[in-house]
């Protein structure tokens, strides 16, 4: 589990997490927009991406409704920026990929937040999404037990 890290400037507050990883960032960008793969870490979407629309279910929220997912940008392999809407709120994400060597890469994963914010819960939620990422793209047993982190990560973020 690492933390992410809380900016707050004059372009506003953002929730900030760097990982790095031991696979070239083509397969990183795979595992972040393939449909079947984006399953087994985050949740299944549908819809066609050309649209700039998809619907995002996510898989730790069970029984929720789906998430729009409106793409502002996709540059592959290396930005994403998309703004999820749920119950009346957006949430812009950017997630900035670069290449290390052939084997490796780093996500920059950031969510920007509007004050007033608690980010007790949005942070530890998006360890566990990013470590769900991690054990895919290791071939490990992906972790679901979300009380694991919240609320015992909450205090990382207060």
């Amino acid at each position: 589990m690492q933390a992410g890290q809380i900016i707050r400037d004059a372009d506003g507050v953002r929730l900030v997490f760097t990982r790095d990883f031991a696979v070239a960032v083509e397969r990183l960008w795979q595992v972040l927009t393939d449909p079947e793969l984006t399953a087994r870490w985050i949740g299944r979407w549908a819809g066609d991406p050309a649209s700039g629309e998809v619907q995002l279910w996510m898989s730790a929220e069970e029984g929720t409704p789906a998430a729009t997912v409106t793409i502002g940008v996709c540059e592959a392999p290396s930005v994403l920026a998309v703004t999820t809407s749920a119950d009346g709120s957006d949430w812009p994400l950017r997630l900035a990929l670069s290449a290390g060597d052939d084997t490796s890469s780093t996500l920059t994963f950031t969510h920007e937040l509007t004050e007033p914010v608690d980010v007790t819960s949005i942070g530890p939620g998006w360890e566990f999404y990013l470590d769900r990422l991690a054990a895919v793209l290791n071939g490990d047993e992906v972790p679901d037990d979300f009380e694991k982190y919240y609320p015992v990560r909450a205090s990382a973020y207060a």
